[in-house]
């Protein structure tokens, strides 16, 4: 009588090895898929952030006769829009704005200042490595979004690239919501390493490209190429693909390549952007 052959159900050394390669294959094939959709929800939420920003922005302007929260204002306290905190006030201390905004003190104390210039995890980019460390600049500052500055300390600024020491008592640096021309082209939020950000400190070429996420200070010891001995203050941070999410005075949001928001056409003249299409960074 003949016996059935015994079904055996064990695979070889090769046909294991040539499923191992086609697992391989589609993983190689779908990794940059799946990496570019993880970064793409990144870049929504980092996006979703700067709106929050901008529409407390507007809140603040409607509640302050049209004026949008100050960069930095010594100004005497005065009624709900209280600025009675750290010297000089920065906009991120503004206790009003803070409010605005849903930030509680208890969420960023510390214990050199009333409020400390930092926000909470639920602000942070969620691409800012610096920020998940949780580790604060050597100045004090924790955050991943900078506020446009280069009116009052860019290239266009007497001097040029210096951050006053003192703030004389009663001194505004802000705008007016009636002063804004072309709003929809001006740069008011972006990613950042540090609390300011300016025109020159958007050079990628410079800075960024040559720093990645490096913490404030780092950029602070960098000099701009052709510029001399001047450090990289005000960076703007590519952490988006080479881009950044980019908040403007008229409550809109874009995503802008690096090449977009600094345009390497005659860098050492922010002048020009007054008249440039883009016109993001002067009023």
């Amino acid at each position: 009588m003949l016996k059935k052959k015994a079904f055996s159900s064990a695979f070889t050394l090769v046909e294991l090895l040539v499923v191992i390669s086609i697992i391989a294959l589609l993983l190689a094939v779908l990794m940059p898929a799946l990496n570019k959709a993880r970064e793409q929800g990144r870049r929504v939420v980092c996006l979703n952030h700067i709106k929050s920003l901008l529409l407390s922005v507007d809140v603040y302007a409607g509640s302050n006769n049209g004026w949008y929260v100050p960069l930095v204002s010594t100004a005497a306290a005065k009624g709900p829009a209280s600025l009675d905190q750290i010297n000089p006030y920065i906009w991120l201390t503004n206790l009003a704005f803070r409010k605005i905004t849903g930030v509680k003190d208890s969420e960023t104390m510390n214990m050199n200042y009333n409020v400390a210039i930092e926000l909470p995890d639920k602000f942070y980019c969620p691409s800012d490595e610096m920020a998940k460390l949780h580790k604060k600049s050597d100045k004090n500052v924790l955050v991943s979004y900078g506020y446009n500055a280069e009116d009052w300390w860019g290239l266009n600024a007497t001097p040029a690239n210096s951050f006053p020491t003192s703030i004389p008592k009663g001194t505004t640096y802000g705008h007016k919501q009636s002063q804004i021309k072309s709003a929809s082209n001006k740069l008011m939020f972006a990613d950042s390493v540090d609390w300011w950000i300016i025109w020159m400190g958007a050079n990628y070429k410079t800075a960024w490209d040559k720093l990645g996420q490096q913490q404030r200070e780092a950029y602070a010891t960098t000099n701009y190429n052709g510029l001399g001995n001047v450090s990289v203050v005000g960076p703007v941070l590519f952490r988006h693909s080479e881009g950044s999410p980019i908040g403007f005075y008229d409550g809109h949001c874009n995503y802008m390549k690096k090449d977009k928001v600094f345009i390497n056409t005659n860098p050492t003249q922010p002048m020009r952007y007054w008249k440039d299409a883009t016109g993001m960074w002067s009023n």
